[in-house]
């Protein structure tokens, strides 16, 4: 069950790096779904950070992680101002702007990252994210993840231990 992925690198005008993480496969706890007879994929989502685990046999394995970030810069890059003859007339960000086109980025990555899994043959996708971000999210996965999509839910999991995604399906199921 304990399948590697490659690890992909796309350097873009920000950076979206998609890690291999060599996580061990750890046993589900009893008390948790088991997942026995089936081959479970959970996608765990943020706007800019996203995981995938595969469950299946009673164990569970991170299998990829990717994340998209802004460059490091100077937080004076973003500030323009407006001025002339020693006057300054207007000052505005584009930080939120940027912001808003990595999170258009950060969906198009998940999305080319989601169609690489769907041909695993998963039986159960679960989807974690937030509830602003999850419609987006689903219609970005593609068809064959969306038929068999078992459960969205909507929260802040980016950060959550897997036995905490299996203990919160077994109380949405």
């Amino acid at each position: 069950m304990c399948a590697r992925v490659t690890p992909v690198v796309y350097l873009l005008w920000y950076t979206a790096v998609t890690y291999q993480l060599n996580a061990m496969c750890m046993k589900i706890t009893q008390s948790l779904p088991q997942f026995e007879d089936t081959k479970a994929l959970l996608l765990v989502s943020g706007t800019q950070f996203a995981e995938a685990y595969e469950a299946s046999r009673g164990e569970i394995q991170k299998i990829v992680a990717f994340r998209a970030e802004l460059p490091e810069s100077d937080e004076r890059a973003h500030i323009k101002v407006r001025g002339g003859k020693g006057q300054t007339m207007g000052v505005w960000s584009t930080k939120q702007d940027a912001k808003e086109v990595l999170q258009r980025e950060f969906v198009a990555d998940f999305k080319k990252q989601t169609k690489t899994l769907a041909d695993a043959g998963w039986d159960e996708v679960y989807l974690f994210a937030p509830a602003h971000a999850m419609k987006t999210l689903v219609e970005s996965l593609p068809p064959k993840l969306r038929d068999v999509l078992a459960g969205e839910i909507a929260g802040n999991y980016t950060k959550a231990e897997p036995f905490a995604l299996l203990k919160k399906i077994k109380i949405e199921a």
